[in-house]
C-alpha cells in the first residue's frame, strides 16, 4: 500500500474495518433484527468508501464526471470506460450501489436479510479485488 495516496490509504482502512466488522457479525448463528439494520448499514458504508475512493481516482487523474441525477451509476461506469477496474469488479460493485440506494429509501424495518446475504457473503473477496486493482493502479 505503500505507493496509494494517503487520502485512498487512509479511506480503504476505513473500508477494511467495516469489511471486518461485518466478517465478526456473521459469525453468530442468528442477527437479530438489529445486527441486520446494522449489517446493512456497515454494507453503505462499505460502498461510501469505495465510492469516494472512485472520486479521488478522478480527481488524480484528471478524470471528468458530469453532474446529473444519475452520477453514482455514472462514475461506475466512467471508471469501466477509463479501464480503471475490471468489467467484472465494476458489475458486482454496482450490486452494492443498487443495495445502498435501496436500503437508504426504504424503512429499517423493510431490510430483510436474504435480500442482501449474498452481498455480505461477497464482501471481504469484493474488498480484497478492489484493494489488488488499486495496487496495480499505482504500480
Amino acid at each position: 500500500m505503500a505507493n496509494l495516496p494517503d487520502g485512498i490509504k487512509i479511506e480503504l482502512e476505513n473500508i477494511a474495518q467495516t469489511t471486518q466488522a461485518i466478517i465478526l457479525l456473521l459469525n453468530k448463528n442468528k442477527l437479530s433484527k438489529h445486527e441486520v439494520n446494522s449489517a446493512a448499514f456497515m454494507l453503505m458504508n462499505f460502498y461510501n468508501g469505495i465510492e469516494n475512493i472512485i472520486k479521488q481516482l478522478f480527481k488524480i487523474f484528471n478524470i471528468k464526471i458530469n453532474n446529473s441525477a444519475d452520477w453514482h451509476k455514472d462514475i461506475l461506469i466512467k471508471a469501466g470506460n477509463e479501464k480503471l477496474f475490471s468489467k467484472k469488479l465494476l458489475e458486482k460493485l454496482m450490486e452494492y450501489l443498487r443495495f445502498r440506494h435501496f436500503a437508504i429509501h426504504n424503512y429499517t424495518f423493510n431490510l430483510q436479510l436474504e435480500l442482501f446475504i449474498h452481498l455480505l457473503n461477497d464482501l471481504e473477496r469484493t474488498y480484497k479485488n478492489f484493494e489488488k486493482a488499486l495496487l496495480k493502479l499505482f504500480r
